[in-house]
């Protein structure tokens, strides 16, 4: 049922209109995306 192979650690990005990143550690992409929106202004 499980993958006992999957590094949780590792963080994905899908890429769509607006990125969605998931996985341990996704939290600390938080400075790239608020500088993405910022940027956007």
């Amino acid at each position: 049922m499980w993958e006992k192979d999957i590094n949780i650690n590792e963080v994905k990005e899908i890429r769509t209109r607006t990125n969605v990143y998931f996985g341990v550690g996704a939290i600390q992409k938080i400075h790239d995306i608020a500088k993405d929106i910022k940027s956007k202004e």
